[in-house]
C-alpha cells in the first residue's frame, strides 16, 4: 500500500458530538453528529474559502433538522451536496435544500444499481424548480475546482 506510511500515525477519533476537525488556514472540515440519534448518521462538510462542500447520509427528518440548524448559523455559499444514492425526498427533505440552496446536488446509484420510483420525482422535481442535477451514476466522475471564492465544474470527458 503506498499511503501506508504517510498515515501510519494517523491517530483515529470517534465522535460523540458535532466538531471541526480542521479549522487551520483557508480550508476547515467540520462533522455534524447527533450522539442522542445513536450514531445512525452524520453530516460532513469542507469549506475551502467561502465555498461549501456538503455531504450527507441517509437521515432521519429529526437528524438532518438537527443538523440544518448548524448549516442555519453559517453564512454559506453553499456550492456542492451529495446526497445519499440516487435522491429521494426521504433521505434529503426538501426544506433542507432549500435552506443549503446548493448550485449543484449530485446523485448516483444504490450499490445494486436499481433506482427507486421517488428518486426520478426527486430529480424532476428539483430540475424544475432551477437546481442543477448532476448523476453520477449515469455520467460518471464529478469534477469541480476551486480557489476559495468561486467554484466551477470541471468537463474532464
Amino acid at each position: 500500500n503506498a499511503f501506508k506510511g504517510n498515515f501510519k500515525n494517523t491517530e483515529v477519533e470517534f465522535v460523540s458530538g458535532s466538531k471541526i476537525v480542521n479549522r487551520n488556514g483557508n480550508f476547515r472540515i467540520f462533522i455534524y453528529y447527533d450522539s442522542l440519534c445513536r450514531g445512525s448518521t452524520m453530516m460532513t462538510q469542507f469549506l475551502y474559502g467561502e465555498q461549501s462542500f456538503i455531504f450527507t447520509d441517509a437521515v432521519k427528518s429529526e437528524e438532518i433538522i438537527f443538523n440544518s440548524v448548524y448549516l442555519n448559523n453559517l453564512d454559506l455559499n453553499s456550492q456542492v451536496i451529495r446526497v445519499p444514492g440516487s435522491g429521494s425526498f426521504l433521505t434529503t427533505p426538501a426544506e433542507f435544500i432549500t435552506v443549503v440552496n446548493p448550485a449543484y446536488i449530485l446523485i448516483g446509484e444504490t450499490v445494486s444499481g436499481r433506482r427507486r420510483v421517488n428518486s426520478e420525482i426527486f430529480s424532476a422535481a428539483l430540475n424544475e424548480n432551477g437546481y442543477n442535477i448532476l448523476d453520477v451514476g449515469k455520467s460518471g466522475a464529478v469534477i469541480f475546482k476551486t480557489n476559495g471564492d468561486y467554484t466551477k465544474r470541471v468537463v474532464w470527458k
